[in-house]
């Protein structure tokens, strides 16, 4: 299918970068690997994950900054589709194989990103040697999930211990949603309520 505008994905160390001619609307990203994420993205934009794609929504039709999300892990972009008011554009893709570790000269593993200290203000603990390098690597393999933490109460009804909230929310891809000091919210995620916030942000 014909490109309507141009658009060019990067991803290198431990950042994914779009560059897009047209103010994207949704990007679709498919993937192959396993990575831990972290939203770059201002208010206004979700991010969604699931069976190997990244789904970006640009709820206020804002432009969208170049960065769109750092992450750890393994990372192979496969497909980058980015939808605009103008159509779709299949965007040209800057491999650049991230492996969060490797082999080095002396057989001990080495941290290839300088940005996992962006990670730590969801819960995780740095990485301060290389045995807790090899056993944060050891957990790449239990799956992938995205943070989000642009997000506002308004994207649907949340409580709390039985107390409506309202104020910053943050939304894991792995099917919750929780408050900046990690409590969290109710409801789970559930496809209708996903699909809501989505539909939402295409119109």
């Amino acid at each position: 299918m014909k490109n309507r505008f141009e658009s060019t994905f990067y991803y290198q160390e431990g950042k994914m970068i779009l560059e897009s001619e047209k103010t994207p609307i949704v990007v679709d990203i498919s993937y192959k690997g396993v990575i831990r994420g972290v939203s770059e993205l201002p208010d206004g934009f979700f991010i969604a994950e699931g069976n190997h794609r990244i789904v970006i929504v640009n709820f206020q039709n804002k432009k969208m900054p170049k960065t769109i999300l750092s992450y750890l892990g393994q990372f192979d972009a496969l497909t980058v589709k980015v939808y605009s008011e103008r159509g779709v554009s299949y965007s040209t893709i800057n491999k650049n194989s991230h492996i969060w570790n490797k082999i080095s000269g002396s057989g001990t593993y080495e941290k290839m990103t300088s940005n996992w200290e962006d990670y730590n203000h969801f819960g995780a603990s740095v990485p301060n040697n290389s045995r807790d390098s090899v056993a944060m690597s050891n957990l790449i393999t239990t799956g992938s999930y995205i943070i989000n933490n642009n997000l506002n109460s308004d994207i649907g009804s949340f409580t709390l211990d039985g107390e409506k909230y309202t104020g910053k929310i943050i939304y894991d891809s792995r099917g919750f949603f929780m408050t900046h000091d990690k409590k969290r919210l109710s409801p789970k995620i559930k496809s209708k309520l996903l699909n809501k916030i989505m539909n939402k942000g295409r119109r």
